[in-house]
């Protein structure tokens, strides 16, 4: 039942020994909050009339505060503002609440609206005042004053069948007055200086009104079932607490995002002359993509500083391909340390062959085409087909053409160069082979000419 005061009574420490001790921040709110779950439970069934909607509406105001809870900020208010969120969370899920139901059931008190429920229950069963009435659902305390005025009055029509009119139309009562009807619903001082019959027939309206309020049954949090409110309700409090970005201090949030700008900016200076150096746009234009990223450097719109190739470096003393790169000779490769003459000097009879390099069999091609690249599909295919060894070196796209090196032997050689001159105009620089057994390994150093 209510108390004296129109307060419903406060259960102490309920169910706050359910709860484990670790959870201290935990455990403060639920003990700050359990001499109103009694008053919070009643309200909802007050104003919905149905259990299951007010247990799910009361877990949804818990999880609301334990998610706001600040001790430095709502200690003072804690029981406005549990109070404030629980009327929120009613204004907000109210108009689905009367979808929702049956249509077979109506809400309590349907003759009133949201508003004249809430403040008819916060004033006269809850205890709230006019202004922390006006506080806690955020409207003026006039508006509060005018509500609570059409609240009882319409409670008495409708559940009492009293309904307050003057009595003597010739008599001058002055709760004809709005104003005076509420201000005297507030002091509950209904008579005036000449008091009337009205003003007695007035006060036994809303004495019975208030009456009526707190004779209503009582619905107390602690009469829920326990293994419900163990499920629904604790279980709130035994969580741990979530970690959210609106949850941290303003100076951690502060921190974290000069820490994040300080991440990017060095990302962008090491990262971007990084990929200027080692990106070709102008490769990425053409659709090179091979040749887009170098890990060797100097990338952007520069050109790659390679050697251009022509028949005298072509036919030069040592590998070109493996001096650039390594700058050492093959291990355990027999025509590492040989000398050509110049393919020029040569075709034209001009450079004789020294007997160390009379032994070393090496046939070398110039194809003349107007798309080198082309060309690299083929040449790999038919050094796989004939079973050319490619050297380290071969395959190499270079300014003026593409460069191949593989070895083979002797034999397969004029197979070798029927084939390669389908592909182009083809110049040959080689030893005579005169003599040589078939089976003898021979180098093949084919160079595509871009024309």
């Amino acid at each position: 039942m209510v108390g004296k005061e129109g307060k419903l009574p406060i259960a102490k420490g309920m169910m706050a020994r359910a709860l484990p001790r670790r959870h201290s921040a935990n455990l403060e709110l639920f003990r700050s909050l359990e001499p109103e779950l009694d008053a919070l439970y009643d309200l909802l069934m007050q104003v919905l009339g149905d259990e299951e909607a007010s247990q799910e509406l009361l877990q949804r105001v818990l999880k609301r505060a334990r998610k706001q809870y600040s001790s430095e900020k709502y200690t003072r208010y804690l029981r406005l503002w549990i109070f404030r969120i629980c009327t929120d969370m009613v204004q907000r899920y109210y108009a689905r609440f009367l979808s929702e139901m049956p249509n077979d059931r109506e809400t309590s008190f349907a003759f009133l609206s949201l508003e004249e429920k809430l403040v008819l229950v916060l004033h006269d069963r809850v205890g709230f005042s006019y202004e922390d009435t006006a506080a806690c659902l955020r409207i003026s305390v006039g508006r509060a004053g005018r509500s609570i005025t059409y609240a009882r009055e319409k409670l008495a029509k409708f559940r009492l069948g009293l309904e307050w009119r003057r009595v003597s139309a010739a008599e001058d009562c002055h709760l004809d007055s709005l104003l005076a009807r509420v201000e005297a619903n507030r002091e509950l001082n209904f008579n005036a200086q000449e008091p009337c019959l009205s003003c007695d027939q007035y006060r036994e309206l809303v004495t019975k009104s208030r009456a009526c309020m707190l004779a209503l049954p009582t619905y107390r949090f602690s009469e829920i079932e326990r293994n419900v409110r163990a499920n629904k309700f604790l279980s709130i409090f035994r969580k741990q607490e979530e970690f959210s970005w609106a949850s941290l201090p303003m100076h951690w949030k502060l921190g974290a995002e000069i820490a994040a700008l300080g991440l990017m900016a060095s990302i962008v200076v090491f990262s971007v002359p990084w990929c200027l150096d080692h990106i070709s746009l102008r490769a990425l234009a053409a659709g090179h993509f091979g040749d887009v990223v170098m890990l060797n450097g100097r990338g952007g719109d520069e050109e790659r500083e390679l050697p251009t190739i022509n028949a005298e470096r072509l036919l030069a003393s040592t590998d070109l391909a493996e001096q650039e790169m390594s700058g050492k000779a093959e291990e355990k490769d027999e025509f590492a340390d040989i000398t050509f003459p110049s393919g020029d000097a040569y075709e034209t009879g001009a450079a004789p062959l020294a007997p160390s390099r009379q032994s070393a069999a090496v046939f070398r091609l110039i194809v003349q085409s107007p798309n080198p690249r082309d060309l690299i599909p083929e040449m790999k295919r038919l050094f796989s087909e004939e079973k050319v060894r490619e050297r380290e070196s071969s395959g190499r796209v270079m300014p003026g053409g593409v460069y191949f090196d593989g070895v083979t032997s002797v034999g397969s050689y004029a197979g070798l160069l029927g084939q390669i001159k389908k592909l182009g105009i083809t110049k040959t620089y080689s030893n005579p082979s005169n003599g040589r057994s078939p089976d003898e390994r021979a180098r093949l150093i084919v160079w595509i000419q871009q024309i």
